[in-house]
């Protein structure tokens, strides 16, 4: 598989695993969705939060609009409708992932971390991996809210359910 390929399915993969685990915690009474949990991010409202921010952060890194003069300010998520936002934003995301797929992927670019520049394939899949550490965190946080039948979201699965295997 091509890399280009490779990624597009990756970025494809990350929108389904965001859509699968969001669809479940739509379901979650809106007291959990609240309650604090030790974990990076406390509840799970703040890792989606955080998530969403992340999101739209590295889509300006990605098609080089950051403006590294003006610090980021991530905006407070409302509690109500932060689900569908993260849904809403997941879709943005793939479509921006997308859209940048059609440039050179080892072109190298700048990120706000480091002066050394890094191949855009190699932000693609750190962006990724970034998602799914943190749809880690919201299953470890809907154990501890001892919540039942969370739903798989691996790639071995997102691959199943296209029936690619």
């Amino acid at each position: 598989m091509k890399l280009k390929n490779h990624i597009k399915s990756y970025a494809q993969f990350n929108f389904w695993a965001n859509n699968v685990l969001a669809d479940y915690i739509e379901k979650v009474p809106s007291e959990l969705k609240k309650q604090q949990i030790q974990s990076s991010y406390p509840s799970l409202y703040e890792t989606i939060e955080h998530m969403v921010q992340a999101q739209k952060f590295w889509l300006l890194v990605l098609g080089e609009t950051y403006d590294y003069k003006v610090p980021y300010i991530d905006q407070r998520l409302a509690f109500e409708g932060f689900v569908d936002e993260f849904k809403n934003q997941s879709k943005i995301f793939l479509s921006g992932l997308e859209m940048v797929l059609n440039t050179d992927l080892e072109r190298k670019i700048k990120t706000p971390f480091s002066e050394e520049t890094i191949n855009l394939s190699d932000v693609f899949i750190h962006v990724i991996d970034h998602e799914t550490y943190h749809r880690g965190q919201l299953v470890t946080i809907l154990r501890q809210l001892n919540l039942k039948d969370i739903p798989n979201t691996n790639y071995f699965q997102f691959c199943l359910s296209r029936n690619q295997l």
